[in-house]
């Protein structure tokens, strides 16, 4: 009987991974569904100080997701910087991480959502006489655009189908977008937002500042019983200095 020698297996070397295809891995950690991407996109919107947000989406939020705002902007030079990874204007010190103001930081969002996705950026800061667009890796481009920044998410994860067939249908991201659209218009009275699905008003909550106003925005979003069964407090709290801090004034 004649013995043959079993080939040594190979050994796989370690390599870079590719930068697309590190941020589509990436994108798994923020990009879950189209909710995700509306609040991460919503949260920038905050960040930006915005009073007006209007929001957009069809089938589900995989056909289009599209968030406009009134905030400050976005410099024309930084629209490339926005959809590169670690990429923020929210923290520039290690120190700044313990005393931590905004809702995101990470720098991770919009590159997460534009590596799954056919993302367009625009935006125009008030002492621009008009608006710069990014798209699908183009150079920026000048554009008619009021004041404030717009992003436009089309045929989300197109090139990751696998993550695609994880989704469930229609009718149930839509729930998932009206979930996270109710908690922010919640926990954001002072803000006004419009709310548009598959090319259709849906909701439009002005921006509510005292008590009557904001029952008027719970009842609509929550239901009149549940406004009827809550009680209005209002408690303030200090908030806790980060060890390491000293309060100056």
């Amino acid at each position: 009987m004649i013995k043959t020698k079993m080939a040594a297996p190979s050994i796989p070397r370690i390599q870079i991974l590719p930068p697309a295809l590190a941020n589509q891995i990436a994108a798994g950690e923020v990009v879950e569904r189209p909710a995700s991407v509306l609040k991460e996109l919503v949260e920038n919107a905050l960040d930006a100080g915005a009073q007006r947000i209007e929001i957009e989406t069809e089938a589900g939020g995989i056909g289009l997701i599209r968030v406009r705002d009134d905030g400050c902007g976005i410099h024309h030079n930084d629209l490339p910087l926005a959809l590169s990874s670690h990429a923020t204007s929210k923290v520039r010190h290690g120190e700044e991480l313990l005393n931590i103001t905004t809702l995101g930081f990470r720098g991770e969002a919009l590159a997460s959502i534009d590596a799954v996705s056919r993302l367009s950026l625009s935006s125009r800061m008030a002492d621009n006489e008009h608006g710069w667009c990014i798209r699908e890796n183009t150079p920026v481009q000048p554009i008619a655009h009021p004041l404030g920044t717009t992003v436009e998410v089309r045929d989300l994860f197109y090139n990751t189908p696998a993550r695609r067939r994880f989704l469930r249908g229609e009718k149930t991201e839509f729930i998932r977008l009206r979930t996270i659209q109710t908690q922010l218009a919640l926990s954001h009275f002072e803000i006004s937002f419009r709310i548009s699905y598959n090319r259709r008003p849906f909701l439009t909550l002005p921006a509510c500042t005292c008590p009557p106003e904001q029952l008027k925005r719970i009842t609509e979003l929550c239901g009149r019983n549940f406004a009827e069964h809550s009680m209005y407090f209002k408690r303030e709290i200090e908030r806790a200095m980060p060890m390491g801090l000293v309060r100056t004034s």
